[in-house]
């Protein structure tokens, strides 16, 4: 979302001569007087739009509402068309189907049956009334692949997915069908059928954002084809070098290298890079608390895991947010990529929690046995990043490379802490080990 807003001003000769700039951040806490610019100087329905997802962005769903509904009506859409000399039928589109994620979204929330299901008949009206518009647009179908999706009624989701591919967004292409179909694959576990539509997405808008790609590092990550995934993520990096995600899964990538030194060694630079990049990304801390479970720091694990935990908690109590397909069909929405990575390689936080837990119990009585605690731990994680060696020699291999930097205690950065802002919990740049702040 764009920081600020532009309202064309008319002049007495009818025609925009000037723009009047509302900071986002700015707008009014009712969107009456707002509405009454907007009509007043004949401002296109697209602007109307975009004010309505400013203010639910800020969390102001009833200022969405008022707007999208107003947008529908019959005297708004006359006036629009006859200055103009154009129905607005994309725009009323865009307002229906908005109006229908809205009440898709409070419907997943939702407890009871009977106010769910009345969200539920709600969004479908919605989506109707877009498709009665215009039966061919992309918008509409992608809406009813959301509607079906929150019911799970998968099938019909499939089905409603594999249409879009055909349809077009506001009579231009767009690869937001395959991406959905994509990711919704990938969730199955069909990842041939995922890389597939991904490699056609890129082909069909070969300048789309680099993170489509993501999408098929993560398929070639599951489907254990290593070089592949590697050459993905580093076309990630080379098209967006602040890409964490790329450098997380490059970094995954490193640490499955047959020689455990130099993998550690790179993995642990890329792992450092992501964390720089954003230090609140689930996957890299994940990773970070994988890594300190083959040195046995299981007091560092269990800081991590709840780190992940505060993380997720803070995303689903975030303000709601409508989802990409619903943006102005001349910027390609934001895909689901990242999603699909990060299921590549991540494991429940409380699963890690709990494995942290048994191996703080056991380190005692393991700590003769050479590598015994971390053997226990790498070998609990499911689809763990651990190197394919022992896990004595890989744990060995972790102490070395911290052991090896000199220059440790020169690179520290702090991470957010569950249980406290701070002291929080410090990441050492050169192995990313955790340990407690003093």
């Amino acid at each position: 979302m764009a920081a600020r807003l532009c309202i064309p001003v008319l002049s007495d000769a009818e025609q925009w001569s000037e723009v009047v700039v509302v900071p986002v951040q700015q707008l009014p806490d009712e969107p009456e007087d707002l509405l009454e610019i907007l009509a007043s100087e004949a401002a296109p329905l697209s602007t109307w739009f975009d004010f309505a997802r400013a203010y639910l962005a800020e969390g102001k769903e009833d200022a969405f509402r008022d707007i999208c509904l107003e947008g529908t009506k019959e005297e708004t859409v006359k006036e629009v068309e006859r200055f103009f000399g154009k129905r607005p039928i994309y725009e009323q589109v865009q307002f229906h189907c908005g109006l229908a994620a809205l009440q898709i979204g409070k419907a997943k929330d939702e407890k009871d049956r009977q106010k769910k299901s009345e969200l539920f008949a709600g969004a479908a009206q919605h989506l109707q009334s877009a498709k009665l518009l215009d039966p061919e647009e992309q918008l509409v179908s992608l809406g009813f692949a959301m509607l079906h999706m929150a019911k799970g009624e998968m099938a019909a989701v499939k089905q409603e997915l594999m249409r879009t591919m055909e349809l077009k967004n506001n009579g231009k292409t767009n690869i937001v069908g395959y991406l959905a179909l994509a990711h919704l694959l990938f969730g199955q576990k069909q990842y041939k059928e995922a890389l597939a539509l991904y490699r056609r997405a890129v082909l069909e808008h070969p300048t789309c954002p680099a993170e489509v790609r993501l999408g098929i590092a993560a398929c070639q990550y599951r489907l254990g084809n290593m070089v592949d995934a590697g050459a993905a993520f580093e076309r990630v990096i080379a098209l967006d070098p602040t890409n964490p995600d790329a450098h997380l899964g490059l970094a995954a990538i490193k640490f499955s290298s047959a020689n455990v030194q130099q993998g550690l060694a790179d993995g642990l630079k890329l792992l450092v890079k992501a964390y720089e990049l954003d230090p609140t990304h689930v996957g890299t801390l994940v990773l970070l608390a994988h890594y300190c479970l083959l040195r046995g720091e299981y007091d560092k694990v269990l800081v991590l895991a709840r780190s992940v935990v505060l993380v997720r908690s803070m995303w689903d109590a975030r303000v709601p947010v409508l989802p990409a397909w619903l943006g102005r069909c001349d910027a390609l929405p934001p895909t689901d990529s990242r999603a699909a990575l990060l299921t590549a390689f991540d494991a429940p936080a409380s699963e890690i929690a709990e494995i942290a837990r048994t191996g703080r119990s056991r380190a005692a009585n393991e700590a003769s046995s050479p590598g015994g605690a971390a053997a226990t731990a790498a070998a609990s994680i499911p689809g763990s990043c651990a190197a394919p060696a022992p896990a004595a020699a890989t744990a060995a291999a972790a102490s070395a490379c911290c052991e090896d930097d000199a220059g440790a205690d020169d690179r520290m950065l702090r991470v957010p802490n569950a249980s406290t802002p701070t002291p929080g919990v410090i990441i050492c740049c050169c192995c990313c080990a955790a340990a407690a702040a003093a």
